[in-house]
């Protein structure tokens, strides 16, 4: 079972790392960053994690100024949120204009290979589908596929 996972959080990390320049003037904050594999990725970016197993509480108010980061990910994240809104909130407030938010999330379908596999790890709140995406408030959708038999999604979002 630890393959399977190992091998979701890789081609999550892997579709979302297409949207990132790896430069050493931008900066990126990884929420929900478990074991900070897919900052580890980049060389030259200047790369931020926050988890709650390492005592941070990512649904109440980032400790950011306004405008300071180029992107923010949230790979396999928003769907065990209380109040997604809120953070949804926080990440345009600390997005630079034009800045990418870049979600990866399991559809509803997906539901129960989830439960099969991952049994302890499921406690979604919610599931998404592309409307709600397009529907976040000072941002615009500019990419969206799914992956891994339709079962997952990934969007990347651009500040307005």
């Amino acid at each position: 079972m630890h393959i399977i996972k190992y091998l979701t959080k890789r081609i999550r990390a892997t579709k979302a790392k297409k949207f990132i320049a790896d430069d050493t003037d931008k900066k990126l904050l990884d929420l929900g960053c478990g074991d900070n594999f897919f900052i580890k990725s980049f060389k030259n970016i200047y790369a931020v994690g926050l988890d709650k197993k390492y005592g941070h509480d990512i649904e109440e108010n980032l400790d950011y100024r306004n405008n300071y980061f180029d992107y923010i990910t949230m790979l396999a994240v928003i769907e065990h949120l209380n109040d997604y809104e809120k953070v949804v909130r926080e990440c345009y407030r600390i997005l630079k204009p034009g800045g990418k938010l870049i979600i990866s999330t399991p559809l509803k379908k997906a539901e129960k290979f989830i439960k099969l596999y991952f049994h302890d790890d499921l406690d979604h709140k919610r599931y998404f589908v592309r409307k709600d995406f397009e529907n976040f408030t000072g941002f615009n959708l500019i990419h969206y596929i799914t992956f891994e038999f339709r079962l997952n999604q990934l969007v990347v979002l651009e500040k307005k």
